[in-house]
């Protein structure tokens, strides 16, 4: 029994000891730590906002103009909802929860991070007034001891009130004063259940449940903090049934502030939920380049959202809307993303593959170029720089929609499910992307196949200049080099000979893609992307409530990127865009290509303006050559006999010279020798004679295959007074056509 209980004493004294020890460690090294009241209350900047230079921007600071409102002046409900989904428990705990944190340090342990929280709302309002925004164990334990000391010196509402006066509610919202007039545009006091409780559903992630980014992900969230107020008896099923069914905020109600700080703000909060960052007391070092911003600010006849990418750093350098980052149907410039990209890297096309632009239906679905004009075949590199819509939709019907929208998701473009139709190829979708989204789509062709999205932020430190958060630029291969360098090559063409043409005038290579969304009313979207080696412009104009505008292409939007660019390169001209040496320039026959539609290699005798110079993957050249000109060759020829004479009609005579020999009982002569004519005569004929002719197309001092006709009976002179005159016909026989099957993969070898 003694033994028994010289074992419980050690262990009792070990227990002591451990706990005497902790506490002492505890203390020192949360020693010095105390509540500053003017903290709870003051309006310091909670964030200090730097341009690329590191300047301090004075405009675009989101500093903390909060008005405080007393507690007692909110409907009882509001700070319910804020109890019921942050902490339960916050009326009987002494700050802390301890069940919760043992639960969250297990789970941090396991993920070697620091993701877990479980704070009360007495711990989230130290963090957010006391402390610095990074996750370490000291800071922890200090945030403990102040959470003590705050409920020792504070009453419950008192602590509610500051929490709730404090905390970030996104965009740029500080408190729930600021919050209620930026969401509702209403004060605190007027707030209803429903807007209480996506104000408190907030709080875990403004950005993932803003109402005017994600409503879907808003609606759900605050649905949730109502259940958790029914669960906890606060509101009755009356209550919770009505909340739920009230409309969420459509538009902000108040901080009108600049375009490119509501993206500063978007970015942010991903950054720091990523990294367990606290939105306070923190220093925001953008990518924002001021003279940039301001020269780009310019008014227009409409709306207008204006992007400028670096390529140096993939940074978004100025952003300039009269709209916000709004998602809008893309119109055409999605078609070198969705349709002639991966229609290249699937090897069914080459910039020069031949495609019949002709009236086509799809079912029950029949795309409609751009006043009806339709221009027989043409070229995939033509059908982009012109923007046909039946080649685009006639590729992505091949290359199906499965395939085209799996390049798009690839570079964070995702159409809704209902989108995914043959019209997706002309940019027919619910919701379509922002012009952000677009200017990074379009950083694969730039990037020599890679998908790198652009950042309005750099980095982010505390407000004592310690890093917090680096921006991370990361590359996803989306397209080979190759195919990423014909497609710069073809929308090089938009901007000499397409869409684009009023960028042509720029003194270095500029790549561009225009596009439009219409009704029959007038256009209500029109948008250039352009870049070049060292920066990439988009250009949205529009009206916000889709009203339309006089303009029928783009020819606005280009000009405005034209002048951009000569902003941005006003003395000096931008390195070009990589060249892959995955592609080859090679010489086509032209007189195959418009005759046969069949991508063959030059004749090499043929005459410099029947050549076509295109580039194709090296793996993918044709291998067969032309050869109309070294070995000439013409469909047979017609021949009569009418009013006395023998009529021969000959083609492709443009080039060609014929040599044509006469023969009969008499003897062989040559009628003609090398002439270049459509048609020939001969009208030395005796009559009851039998004639046969042959023919001989040349080419300089080539010559073809020679080519027997029928014969052809001169009638006796006594039948030519009572029968009509003789008429021998063999028609000719054009060289078929047929559209090259695209689905083909070694179609450079037919």
């Amino acid at each position: 029994m003694k033994k028994a209980q010289r074992i419980l004493l050690i262990l009792t004294l070990s227990v002591f000891v451990l706990l005497a020890g902790s506490t002492g460690t505890f203390l020192l090294l949360t020693s010095g730590v105390s509540i500053d009241r003017s903290k709870l209350v003051s309006s310091e900047s909670n964030l200090i906002l730097y341009d690329k230079y590191g300047t301090e921007i004075k405009e675009l600071s989101a500093t903390n103009r909060r008005t405080n409102t007393p507690i007692a002046n909110l409907p009882s409900y509001t700070p319910q909802a804020f109890l019921s989904i942050e902490d339960k428990g916050f009326y009987s705990h002494a700050g802390i929860n301890a069940k919760r944190m043992i639960k969250a340090t297990l789970e941090n342990l396991k993920s070697r991070s620091f993701s877990q929280g479980a704070s009360t709302i007495t711990q989230q309002l130290i963090k957010n007034t006391h402390l610095s925004s990074e996750k370490t164990l000291i800071r922890k334990l200090k945030e403990i001891r102040l959470a003590f000391q705050l409920e020792r010196e504070y009453e419950k509402d008192e602590i509610l009130e500051c929490y709730l006066n404090t905390v970030y509610f996104g965009h740029s919202a500080f408190g729930i004063s600021d919050a209620s007039d930026f969401y509702f545009g209403k004060k605190p006091e007027e707030l209803t259940l429903s807007e209480s409780a996506l104000l408190a559903g907030l709080l875990q992630s403004p950005n993932r449940y803003s109402p005017f980014l994600h409503p879907d992900r808003c609606k759900q969230r605050r649905d949730l903090v109502l259940s958790e107020m029914k669960r906890d008896g606060m509101i009755s099923e009356e209550e919770w049934r009505k909340a739920k069914e009230e409309e969420l905020p459509s538009e902000k109600h108040s901080k009108k502030q600049s375009a490119y700080l509501e993206l500063v703000l978007e970015e942010l909060e991903e950054m720091t939920q990523k990294k367990g960052i606290e939105v306070h007391s923190l220093k925001v070092y953008t990518n924002l380049d001021p003279d940039l911003q301001a020269k780009i600010e310019t008014k227009t006849e409409s709306d207008v959202t204006i992007a400028v990418v670096s390529h140096e750093k993939n940074a978004l350098e100025a952003y300039y809307s009269t709209v916000g980052n709004i998602k809008r149907l893309p119109g055409s410039v999605i078609k070198p993303l969705l349709v002639y990209a991966p229609s290249i890297e699937e090897g069914m096309i080459s910039p020069a593959t031949p495609i019949l632009d002709e009236r086509t239906s799809f079912g029950n679905y029949q795309p409609q170029n751009y006043n009806g004009e339709y221009r027989g075949y043409i070229s995939a590199r033509e059908a982009l720089a012109v923007s046909a819509n039946v080649p685009a939709v006639k590729l992505l019907n091949d290359l199906t929609v499965e395939k085209g929208v799996g390049y798009l998701k690839k570079m964070g473009l995702i159409p809704e499910e209902e989108d995914k139709a043959l019209s997706l190829a002309l940019g027919g979708m619910k919701h379509g992307f922002t012009l952000k989204e677009l200017v990074d789509g379009y950083s694969v062709f730039r990037a020599e196949g890679n998908y790198i999205q652009s950042h309005v932020i750099d980095r982010i430190t505390d407000l004592k200049g310690h890093n917090l958060c680096q921006t991370e630029y990361k590359k996803k291969r989306v397209f080979s080099e190759g195919t990423a360098s014909l497609l710069n090559d073809m929308l090089k063409t938009t901007v000499s000979e397409g869409t684009a043409k009023k960028l042509k005038k720029l003194p270095y290579p500029v790549y561009a893609k225009t596009g439009t969304v219409g009704t029959g009313n007038g256009n209500t979207d029109a948008y250039t992307i352009a870049y070049t080696g060292e920066h990439t412009v988009g250009i949205w104009l529009g009206y916000a409530d889709y009203s339309t505008f006089s303009e029928t292409g783009g020819g606005k939007a280009c000009q405005i990127a034209g002048n951009v660019l000569q902003t941005l390169y006003p003395s000096k001209a931008p390195k070009d865009v990589a060249k892959s040496e995955q592609i080859k320039r090679i010489m086509l026959d032209r007189v195959a290509y418009r005759t046969e539609h069949k991508l063959l290699l030059a004749d090499p005798n043929a005459p410099p303006e029947e050549k076509i110079t295109e580039v194709f993957l090296k793996d993918q050249v044709p291998k067969k050559t032309s050869s109309y000109f070294s070995k000439p060759r013409i469909p047979k020829p017609t021949i009569e006999y009418k009013d006395g004479k023998v009529n021969i009609k000959l083609c492709d005579a443009e080039y060609y010279t014929f040599t044509i020999e006469k023969a009969s009982k008499a003897g062989n002569t040559i009628l003609y020798n090398k002439i270049q004519s459509s048609e020939v005569s001969d009208s030395d004929l005796k009559p009851g004679e039998t004639y046969l002719y042959t023919v001989i197309p040349c080419y300089q001092d080539y010559k073809g295959e020679k080519i027997t006709l029928p014969k052809v009976s001169i009638p006796p002179l006594s039948s030519q007074k009572t029968t009509s005159p003789s008429t021998t016909t063999v028609p000719t026989q054009p060289i078929p056509t047929e559209e090259p099957d695209i689905l083909k993969k070694d179609w450079w070898n037919l």
